[in-house]
């Protein structure tokens, strides 16, 4: 059976650190999506201000967050269901 791209990538990583392969994969795909989040809080916040959050700024955060969420939920799925 073929491996997918993340155990292709991970598969060094297993012999390095204490940790199974799957459990540094999540681990890795929650940091890149918790870094995602930040960044574009972060530009959200350069991008919709003039001294405050404007009114778009709280809208676009509003659905980043909602996006953050949905878009977790449906890797955690999918890492959920890999066997």
């Amino acid at each position: 059976m073929p491996r997918n791209a993340f155990e292709a990538f991970f598969s060094h990583t297993a012999g390095l650190v204490g940790m199974d392969r799957d459990a540094v994969v999540e681990a890795a795909v929650a940091l890149l999506g918790a870094g995602t989040l930040a960044v574009i809080v972060l530009w959200i916040g350069t991008a919709y201000s003039d001294g405050t959050l404007t009114e778009t700024g709280g809208i676009a955060l509003v659905g980043a967050i909602a996006f953050f969420i949905v878009f977790m939920s449906t890797v955690g799925l999918g890492l959920s269901r890999r066997y």
